[in-house]
């Protein structure tokens, strides 16, 4: 049996890597050596009679290695399709060591196209001796590589929008990697009026973005993409763009509001008439850091989701409320941080009572779901039947009751209250509805839709009664 040597040059000089490469086959020895595209020393061995040409992927392309995110490194020597044989894949850390097979391997229709290594931190910095043979080792390819520029970092995730009203609006990310000194990033963004996306400067070591002029009216998109700086060892290979991640008014038509309800339950909707143009996933947590929860009770107009109800706890008032709304396929994700502080609207008060006294006019009493007086303030609002439009009391703090002095004893008085959370409890910029109306009138003992105490008739038996309110609620206040 003739051995042949086969190996490859390049026309010209045969240190010049460019160029067409030249086939030549010479016999009766029983090693050869081979130089392909990439000028990596290669060696063959092949049986006589002589096999067609060598080459396809193995001697053109040879092994490409790639290190995942400092969590795998994978090498591949068949990207698409099944090789013409099957490989063995052997490789070790420095000169002189015994090969170690791979320990996991990638395969196509039973033939393997790669392996799969775990990483371990010192191999990115170390001399990565690969080879690749047959069952019957009728071809060896040997390759040294080295692999701290063979980086591809994961996407960036979780990417937020927060709108500060001096700075504009801050994007934030978060990687896998935890070293921010490692990382360099693009950002890429286009609003609904950009025919084409703009790109950020690279920046290092951060991993938040400023617009300062983001356009209100305008949907802007926004993606996030990184790789490894020079401070660590800089990477040829950039993360592949994240999910998107969008802001504006189009967003959702007008992004998600959220109320909550007399610190009875919250709820959170992102579309007030009609249905969306798609069905949208509602999460949110109250940290940075924790697990976005999704929508436990949805709000539905024909089959599509347009709100969300949560349960309401204490501290979420005083918390960050970070939403996040992404439709089915994730094609649209909408984020924002709400305080929801100032977002309560209290329920409407209830029971309303007028008593007349002899000495101190009419009094209006009601109640309200909030128990803490001194968290309530509250407007009064009355008419007479004489009167052309409502006369409003001022705001006053702390007290469940109003006292009208002279009371017009010929004419029907209508009232209502509306309460709020006042500044010592986190001030809201809610007001209840008003309540239903109480009525009083010399004589009068009804009035649909409201509650009425006649005057005259009643003023001796209340007296005693109003005695006992006064310094109940003089108890209650002090």
């Amino acid at each position: 049996m003739h051995t042949v040597i086969a190996y490859w040059r390049l026309c010209g000089s045969p240190s010049d890597c460019l160029g067409e490469s030249c086939f030549l086959i010479r016999g009766t020895q029983n090693m050869g050596e081979q130089r392909a595209r990439d000028c990596s020393l290669v060696t063959y061995r092949y049986s006589y009679p002589p096999i067609t040409v060598p080459g396809g992927d193995i001697i053109l392309k040879g092994v490409r290695c790639l290190i995942h995110d400092e969590d795998y490194t994978e090498c591949t020597w068949k990207e698409t399709g099944r090789p013409d044989r099957n490989y063995t894949f052997q490789s070790r850390y420095r000169t002189g060591a015994e090969y170690a097979e791979c320990p996991s391997y990638t395969q196509v229709e039973g033939y393997n196209v790669g392996c799969r290594l775990e990483y371990n931190s010192h191999m990115r910095f170390a001399t990565f001796q690969v080879q690749l043979s047959s069952v019957n080792n009728t071809a060896i390819w040997n390759k040294d590589i080295f692999l701290k520029p063979l980086v591809k970092l994961y996407s960036p995730v979780n990417l937020t929008v927060v709108i500060s009203s001096s700075n504009g609006l801050y994007l934030y990310w978060n990687t896998s990697m935890s070293k921010s000194q490692c990382l360099e990033s693009i950002v890429r963004y286009r609003s609904s009026a950009d025919s084409a996306w703009q790109n950020s400067p690279t920046f290092t070591s951060l991993r938040y973005f400023n617009l300062p002029f983001a356009d209100a009216e305008e949907l802007y998109e926004f993606q996030v993409k990184i790789r490894m700086n020079e401070f660590c060892g800089t990477s040829d290979y950039w993360s592949d763009w994240s999910q998107p991640a969008y802001w504006g008014s189009s967003a959702t038509s007008k992004g998600v509001r959220c109320l909550i309800h007399d610190e009875d339950y919250t709820e959170c909707t992102w579309k007030e008439t009609g249905r969306p143009d798609r069905n949208y996933t509602f999460q949110s947590r109250y940290r940075t850091g924790a697990e976005y929860a999704e929508c436990p009770s949805y709000t539905q107009v024909e089959g599509y989701n347009v709100g969300c109800r949560l349960e309401y706890n204490s501290h979420m008032r005083f918390a960050t409320f970070q939403v996040q709304l992404s439709s089915v396929n994730n094609t649209a994700i909408w984020n924002k941080d709400i305080f929801l502080k100032p977002l309560v609207k209290l329920y409407s008060p209830v029971n309303l009572t007028v008593v007349i006294s002899s000495s101190n006019g009419l009094y209006l009493y009601w109640n309200t779901s909030m128990s803490k007086s001194q968290c309530l303030e509250s407007i009064v609002r009355y008419r007479s039947s004489a009167d052309s439009a409502w006369q409003n009391s001022p705001t006053f703090t702390f007290t469940r009751y109003f006292n009208l002095l002279f009371p017009d004893g010929d004419g029907l008085h209508e009232f209502q209250v509306k309460t709020r959370i006042n500044e010592f409890c986190g001030a809201s910029d809610y007001w209840s509805d008003w309540s239903q109306p109480a009525y009083w009138e010399s004589n009068a003992t009804s009035k649909a839709g409201g509650s009425t105490v006649g005057s005259g008739r009643l003023q001796t038996a209340v007296l005693l009664s109003i005695g006992w309110l006064l310094l109940f609620e003089d108890s209650v206040i002090g």
